[in-house]
């Protein structure tokens, strides 16, 4: 997979660049205490976490092709099922999605 082509990609389709997240995690538990007036008093104690998320090169591609999927007649993406059938309508700068094999003849001896 060619990454450096992906990001440029993926930076065009999300108009910039965004290679990590930082997701933060609060947590909260039930704290009992005694007041000072002997009554008891209810609270929560927290702590928060941050962490720094980088995503993989296959986790980058999906959104890429999450984002074409979705605005598909803006970027002019075609998941293709029959390239033979679409070959005609295609167009320089189209985004395609295809499966098919490719046979190669055999090199005569």
């Amino acid at each position: 997979m060619d990454e450096k082509a992906l990001g440029e990609y993926l930076s065009v389709v999300e108009e910039g660049i965004s290679d990590e997240l930082k997701r933060r995690l609060l947590l909260s538990a039930p704290n009992v205490g005694t007041s000072g007036l002997g009554e008891l008093a209810k609270g929560e104690s927290s702590s928060e976490e941050e962490r720094v998320v980088r995503e993989t090169a296959t986790q980058r591609f999906i959104r890429l092709v999450t984002a074409l999927d979705d605005s598909s007649e803006r970027w002019r993406y075609r998941d293709v099922e029959d390239l033979a059938e679409s070959f005609e309508d295609l167009r320089v700068m189209d985004f395609v999605n295809a499966q098919f094999e490719v046979e190669i003849p055999p090199l005569c001896g």
